[in-house]
């Protein structure tokens, strides 16, 4: 019986998903990437799964989120297993913390549908019991709500241990850069990278802000567009932060040892440049929060571009009139929550045809209306 032959452009949690999950159902897979595995958002996001909130939550995003909230927690084992790779997975409250009435305002409303989220608990905490669970956030806050069982992992070792998954089912990873995708009579038959073409039966596009490049010359115009974000990594105090902080900003003690303060949203195209105001506006919003966080040395500053549709939702599904071509791209800032539900969504549109997940809203065919 002949195996799939598919091609995953792009060595992000996306692509790196899709090729396990490909694999792991029995396809022979090839991943192209142009830099390294991680190289773009996947290597520096947070890492914050909270399937609470988000765009399109509450509404049409809510149900995929809490999917693959739940696909993570199953995910990790196994590749942990395969890779041997620690994802540092920890389960770290979230504190939104309130500091106008509108804020209480918002985060009550939000409060009400996190706590009958099952799985989840919420309650509302004054500003005495904020101070107790941590005396260094700002006493100029009027209130907080406390969500639990959030987690946070590190998004660079997810990526990298999906792609050993995939690896040792038999995936192989080539370093190039595709220039063009081949097809006889609407159906694909081959990839071009290096000036040779890579035949395979389907090509699954997951190269983030990059994926409408790949459509080139296809008479397909996909639009997805870079946001760029920056986040500051601050030196270890003392006691380590016990909580995610949000509210101007994000604060989160990684299990790196650093404090990660979380991040600009830029409409820059594809400039990766660090900048000064960047660093500013980000240290503002964090010391807002937390005073002492003016106190801490600047370890790094880095900065990378996510991919964005009009619609803030990710986009999975066939590329119209092209068969065996398959778009898995544009979640933003929830890539790599959304990663392992994109990758096996993409995963058995390729391999049958059709997919039980629920990724109606995630249709390429929703920008053509």
């Amino acid at each position: 019986m002949h195996s799939k032959n598919v091609v995953v452009l792009g060595a992000g949690v996306v692509g790196c998903a899709a090729a396990y999950y490909l694999a792991r159902d029995g396809a022979d897979v090839t991943i192209v990437e142009r830099e390294a595995v991680g190289s773009g958002a996947s290597g520096f996001a947070v890492g914050l799964l909270n399937p609470l909130r988000g765009t399109g939550i509450p509404g049409p995003m809510a149900p995929l989120a809490e999917r693959t909230f739940q696909m993570h927690k199953a995910l990790w084992p196994e590749i942990k297993k395969a890779s041997g790779v620690d994802l540092q997975p920890r389960e770290m409250p979230h504190l939104q913390l309130c500091f106008t009435a509108e804020d209480v305002r918002q985060a009550q409303v939000d409060m009400a549908r996190w706590d009958a989220t099952e799985g989840f608990s919420a309650e509302w905490l004054d500003p005495d019991q904020v101070r107790k669970l941590d005396l260094r956030i700002s006493p100029l806050l009027i209130g907080a709500v406390l969500l639990r069982h959030i987690w946070v992992l590190d998004s660079y070792r997810l990526t990298l241990a999906l792609l050993q998954s995939a690896e040792a089912l038999g995936a192989t990873l080539i370093h190039g850069e595709a220039s063009g995708i081949e097809s006889t009579a609407g159906q694909v038959t081959g990839v071009r990278v290096h000036g040779k073409t890579l035949a395979c039966d389907a090509v699954v596009i997951a190269l983030g802000p990059w994926s409408g490049q790949a459509l080139t010359g296809m008479e397909h115009v996909l639009p997805v567009l870079p946001l760029k974000g920056q986040i500051l990594h601050l030196e270890a105090p003392a006691e380590p932060f016990r909580y995610h902080l949000a509210g101007p900003g994000q604060i989160v003690h990684k299990a790196d040892g650093l404090v990660w303060i979380a991040s600009t949203e830029e409409e820059a195209g594809f400039d990766v440049s660090l900048t000064e105001a960047a660093r500013d506006t980000l240290m503002a919003r964090a010391v807002k929060m937390v005073p002492s966080l003016a106190e801490l040395k600047l370890v790094r500053q880095t900065a990378c571009i996510r991919p964005i549709t009009p619609d803030r939702q990710p986009i999975v599904g066939n590329v119209p009139n092209m068969s065996g071509a398959y778009l898995a791209t544009g979640a933003g800032k929830k890539g790599i929550l959304f990663g392992p539900l994109m990758g096996r969504a993409v995963a058995d549109l390729v391999m049958s045809g059709d997919t039980k997940l629920p990724i109606e809203p995630l249709s390429p065919e929703r920008f053509d209306q």
